[in-house]
């Protein structure tokens, strides 16, 4: 369990102190001074802080935080987050940029988007632009439009999986990475033709499948729609592992070397994979 501070930054070290009277032993993450990994307690002794109520903080994954933090969207620029339901990751890109600049959030579900208007709303956010589209059709409409694209894309989850909680991969199957693959390509390919020359996209999941992660990377390097470069992680997180090299008799682009796994359980991770695209 991991928290993010959204309130003014001046309240940040009284924030930490009320972590640690209420008993939930909060730590920091390394890569954003705001937010903490909590190592005791639970979501409803969270969500029961003042700080909650007035909607200044965010219960998020730290590995989910890394995803945003890794394509640096600075202050003025056009980003966008391609499959930004339920919305904490837009939150964030939304801190990051200082509220400056045009963020939009899109999601191919209707119904999800509904969450993402619910945290923005709680978190007092406002002024992102949310679109519901389906990722060719949004690139059709926008080619050459942002600095920057996220896409923490729709995935097996196998990265979150818990062994007291069997439901978590009660649906999957050896046939589910293949099938979510061929739509993430889809989706990194998009969002490749609406960043213009220069920007960067950011391919992130939270499974821990070769076929959703460095396969996806392989696929879309292979005919990439624009030209594109594969650039190093900008920062460091806990549990970060290179990514495979190969996986079952394909071996693959050497470029993907700068990808990055997160083991999940390492420092209060949980699995993730991250990416850093550049068009050329």
């Amino acid at each position: 369990m991991a928290v993010r501070w959204t309130g003014p930054r001046e309240n940040l070290a009284q924030f930490e102190h009320v972590l640690h009277e209420v008993g939930l032993a909060p730590r920091p993450v390394p890569f954003l001074d705001e937010a903490f990994h909590l190592d005791a307690g639970s979501r409803a002794c969270v969500r029961a802080l003042p700080a909650a109520m007035r909607g200044e903080l965010a219960l998020q994954s730290a590995a989910s935080m890394a995803a945003a933090c890794a394509l640096t969207p600075q202050p003025g620029e056009d980003v966008l987050d391609l499959c930004a339901a339920p919305g904490g990751k837009t939150a964030l890109l939304h801190r990051l940029m200082q509220g400056q600049g045009r963020l939009v959030a899109n999601d191919a579900s209707r119904r999800r988007l509904d969450r993402l208007r619910d945290q923005l709303q709680q978190l007092g956010i406002e002024g992102v632009q949310i679109l519901n589209r389906e990722g060719a059709a949004l690139a059709n409409e926008l080619p050459n439009c942002f600095d920057r694209v996220l896409v923490d894309a729709p995935c097996s989850g196998s990265g979150r999986w818990h062994g007291g909680d069997p439901t978590a991969w009660s649906t999957w199957t050896p046939s589910t990475p293949k099938s979510l693959a061929r739509r993430q390509v889809g989706l990194v390919s998009a969002a490749c033709t609406m960043v213009r020359p220069g920007g960067r996209v950011v391919y992130s999941t939270c499974t821990l499948a070769p076929e959703e992660n460095e396969g996806v990377l392989d696929r879309l390097l292979s005919k990439p729609p624009v030209p594109l470069r594969m650039v190093a992680c900008p920062l460091h997180v806990p549990g970060e592992r290179p990514p495979l090299s190969s996986w079952l008799d394909v071996t693959f682009d050497p470029q993907i070397a700068a990808a990055r796994r997160i083991v999940p359980g390492c420092e209060g991770m949980t699995g993730f994979f991250i990416a850093v695209l550049e068009r050329c």
